[in-house]
């Protein structure tokens, strides 16, 4: 698989491995707005459940999907509100929980689920875990033609949908080795959303005469010693 690129992944390494170049992966990051209702209902009510950003004592905690190749892969990120340190990525809702707590970050005593996920309690981050709906946004995948898509909750009327995001920034290498995931994307492209189809070799002369029973000196004559007639 050969990648475009303008910024490094921690699976780029994968490359050094060999490079098919029939199969191209673009990584541009680009950024879409959620699905509206009009055209695509259920998953505009999936981006509805998604956790909006929840504030306390200065640390902000957040619930995102990422999206890997067919896998619809929930994540905690947390970060200090006066902190220049990269958020911390949590994909397992007990590493999140022990994080919470060694670092005394508050949260809500109530837990509440109607429509959408709150991760400001310990058992909305479990919640928020257990979903299985979620696996209903790779749809995402065919949509823009891209393995790799991110989605989040960035403000009360508006959700996102990022393509090609950073997983090294995402903490993700913590969860796949480099060879892994390279060879789960260049399958992806390659089988799942497909790549554009090779050009026929063209076909020879020979072959041609060959398919037309031309392919010897006699062609439909009768070889010397036997005589015309039907063959029986």
């Amino acid at each position: 698989m050969l990648i475009i690129r303008n910024w490094a992944d921690f699976y780029d390494s994968a490359m050094g491995l060999g490079i098919d170049k029939t199969v191209v992966y673009d990584r541009t990051t680009q950024k879409f707005p959620s699905p509206s209702k009009i055209n695509e209902r259920s998953l505009s009510d999936l981006f509805d459940k998604l956790p909006p950003s929840r504030e306390h004592h200065g640390w902000w905690i957040e619930g995102k999907v990422l999206l890997i190749c067919g896998e619809a892969i929930p994540f905690i990120q947390i970060r200090h509100r006066d902190s220049m340190a990269k958020p911390n990525n949590f994909y397992s809702p007990e590493k999140a929980i022990d994080f919470i707590r060694a670092n005394n970050i508050g949260t809500s005593m109530y837990w509440s689920f109607w429509r959408s996920h709150y991760v400001d309690s310990i058992k909305g981050i479990e919640h928020f875990f257990k979903d299985k709906e979620f696996s209903g946004l790779t749809k995402l995948h065919h949509i823009h033609k891209c393995p790799v898509i991110l989605c989040y909750y960035e403000t009360r009327d508006k959700n996102s949908i990022t393509l090609n995001p950073n997983l090294k920034e995402l903490g993700y290498q913590t969860q796949k080795d480099p060879y892994t995931l390279f060879q789960t994307i260049y399958m992806f492209i390659s089988g799942v959303l497909g790549t554009p189809a090779k050009e026929p070799k063209p076909i020879s002369d020979e072959i041609i005469a060959a398919n037309h029973g031309l392919d010897g000196p006699y062609s439909f004559r009768n070889p010397p010693g036997k005589k015309r007639g039907r063959n029986r």
